[in-house]
């Protein structure tokens, strides 16, 4: 009969690793986009972003790459909306899902047409007129400027 033998050895086991989702950020809002950056502490795949006007979401946008740094953008969005999203990594089958964030859109601003009639026309010579320069919403800057025109 022969004896079953005995193998000593190490066994080398190493845990699965979960990605951990971190700095999410809404950058870039414009009136009907948003782009949405995030890390991973891992590279992983299927990256998506669930976004909607409540915390049902409804609208997804994926990308598939393997990357640490994520940027997705959203576009066709209603101008002015509050959206809520959360962000979705997935790295060896093991799925980490962010926190509810919102985002608002960034809307027009009102525009008015000022119309004069010949009759209200100053006699040739200097009119002044500021035009209102907007820079825009990622920058928060507006900026005045004073421009003169000769009236012939």
């Amino acid at each position: 009969m022969r004896g079953l033998g005995t193998k000593r050895g190490v066994l080398n086991f190493s845990p699965p690793t979960y990605p951990f989702i971190s700095n999410v950020a809404n950058v870039s809002i414009s009136i009907t986009s948003q782009t949405i950056t995030w890390t991973t502490n891992i590279a992983t795949t299927n990256n998506t972003v669930e976004y909607g006007l409540d915390t049902s979401y409804g609208s997804s946008v994926t990308s598939a790459g393997a990357a640490t740094s994520h940027s997705l953008n959203i576009a066709g969005l209603t101008e002015g909306a509050t959206y809520h999203y959360r962000v979705k990594s997935t790295a060896h089958a093991h799925q980490t899902v962010s926190s509810d964030q919102t985002f608002t859109t960034a809307a027009h601003e009102k525009t008015q047409v000022v119309t004069i009639a010949a009759g209200d026309i100053p006699a040739p010579g200097t009119i002044y007129c500021e035009v209102r320069l907007i820079c825009g919403p990622a920058s928060g800057m507006t900026h005045a400027h004073g421009d003169t025109y000769d009236v012939t």
